[in-house]
Parts: C-alpha cells; structure tokens; sequence
C-alpha cells in the first residue's frame, strides 16, 4: 500500500483510508496514527523514516495497524525499528 501511496503522490495513512470503507479497519488505523503523532506529508531524511501497516486476521477475527519509526545505519545498512505503536481490535 505505501508503493501504491507513494505512486498516487498521497499519505500512507490518508491513501489507506480513501480507500478502507470498513469502520473496524478504519479505527485502528486512525488510532495507530494518532498515538505516534503521525503527520500527512512528513519525509524521512535517508537515514530515518515511519512506515505504517494494517492486516486482518482471519478476515474479521482481529484488525491491527502498525506505525514504527526506523532508523538506518549508512555505513552498515543496519536498519532498526526506533519507536513503534500498535492498535488492535481483537473482535
């Protein structure tokens, strides 16, 4: 979805939900966002950067969205997660 965004010329978060009819799915996205203070339209630096993500379960068992914070090391390519928030709706 972030390839799809990105090619759209869209935010990850705003993209998904132009796209996600489902109010399950929709809150735990919004909720992801808003705990990690996510901002339409911030860029990470080459070295740093955000990502989200969102997946069902067993189609409506469990929703999940993911925003995590990573940071790459140049001269290794090492590449950690920094900061990570979750919101989950187990159904």
């Amino acid at each position: 979805m972030d390839e799809l965004a990105l090619a759209a010329g869209a935010d990850p978060v705003a993209f998904r939900l132009a796209h996600m009819k489902d109010p399950r799915a929709r809150a735990v996205i919004e909720k992801a966002a808003q705990m990690s203070g996510w901002k339409a339209g911030e860029k990470g630096d080459g070295t740093r950067g955000r990502g989200i993500g969102f997946a069902k379960y067993k189609t409506l068992a469990c929703y999940v969205a993911v925003v995590a914070d990573v940071a790459v090391d140049r001269d290794s390519g090492k590449v950690r997660v920094t900061d990570a928030w979750a919101a989950t709706d187990a159904g």
